[in-house]
């Protein structure tokens, strides 16, 4: 297990060296944490969130193979040949182990974004910008919850009728996604933040498609629960952690014979 942990400690200790300070803008990280957004900004961003790609992407995906039945005939596919694991035993070893990675991955980087440089503040906006995105987690969690009750899909191993969605696709989506957003705060050269983010969205991957090979999941059911996921975490995120600042600015424009001046408002 160790061997197999070794290179996300490493990681892991590499985010932590990044440290205090402040992000790029000058900024806190945690410290513009609101319950209040306003509606504005909650509505837009619950329409990105939407939009993007991990949410919707999984979810066409996930419909499409309902047709003629293929995500069973993959499932069924993927248990007999394990093509990644080796067979179904060693995928569900792989749950669990790629599973705390992505733990160790997400809470490495909650606490090595630039928070300030004094212990008291640095604690305290750590503690707002966590509860956000532990918010994040807790109504990801409550919804794929919900979702299974409803659904009462049995998993492919006739185990229970609590298939669909994944939870273990959801808690993947989730820690992938806010750990790539607490690496974007970070001041990191850009060639480490590609080369971390390439590394977690790939064992995000792999640790999701553990529960098809597992025989404790459909394609399906891991799609759908890692667009749950992501879909409330990046959304608590960027609703819930950044001020979007004043909601007028006024703007100072030059002209020929002096300067124009124009207020934009902010909606």
């Amino acid at each position: 297990m160790m061997q197999k942990l070794s290179p996300f400690i490493a990681l892991l200790l590499l985010l932590l060296a990044s440290g205090c300070g402040t992000m790029a803008n000058g900024r806190r990280w945690g410290e513009d944490a609101t319950w209040r957004p306003g509606w504005g900004r909650v509505g837009t961003v619950a329409v990105e969130t939407a939009l993007d790609p991990q949410t919707w992407g999984p979810l066409v995906v996930a419909g499409l193979l309902q047709v003629e039945d293929a995500d069973g005939r993959i499932s069924d596919w993927a248990v007999d040949h394990a093509p990644i694991f080796g067979s179904p035993e060693n995928a569900q070893d792989a749950v669990d182990w790629t599973g705390k990675s992505l733990d160790m991955m997400f809470y490495a980087s909650l606490a090595a974004t630039p928070s300030g440089d004094d212990p008291g503040e640095w604690g305290w906006n750590k503690l707002r910008g966590g509860m956000v995105e532990f918010a994040g987690f807790g109504v990801a969690e409550i919804s794929v919850d919900e979702l299974k009750d409803a659904t009462g899909r049995t998993r492919p191993s006739g185990g229970d009728d609590q298939s669909f969605p994944s939870s273990h696709a959801r808690r993947s989506a989730a820690d992938v996604t806010l750990a790539a957003r607490n690496m974007d705060a970070m001041n990191l050269p850009g060639t480490a933040r590609v080369t971390m983010k390439t590394g977690l969205y790939s064992l995000g991957a792999v640790s999701a498609w553990s529960r098809v090979e597992a025989q404790g999941h459909y394609p399906s059911d891991v799609l759908a629960g890692w667009a749950v996921g992501h879909f409330w975490t990046a959304f608590f995120h960027d609703a819930f952690l950044y001020k979007d600042g004043p909601p007028f600015v006024v703007q100072m424009l030059p002209e020929p014979d002096g300067m124009q001046a124009r207020l934009v408002w902010r909606f």
